[in-house]
């Protein structure tokens, strides 16, 4: 069994905590600009669905199609 080096060891924590922000951090700001977005209605629940369904791709696919479409 190979054992971590300890720079080995912070740098698996830095990335499954930099993972942990992203999964939180990504959707939240997305749902926030979502809501502060000129889109109607209809087009915000069903982005806030998607996004809720599917956090990173779906905020990742808001950014890039649903923010574009006002």
């Amino acid at each position: 069994m190979v054992l971590l080096s300890g720079v080995g060891i912070v740098s698996l924590v830095m990335i499954i905590l930099f993972g942990s922000l992203l999964l939180i951090l990504l959707p939240v700001f997305a749902i926030i600009d979502l809501i502060r977005s000129r889109l109607r209605d209809n087009d915000k629940i069903a982005w806030v669905i998607i996004i809720i369904i599917i956090p990173i791709l779906g905020s990742i696919l808001y950014f890039l199609i649903g923010k574009n479409r006002h």
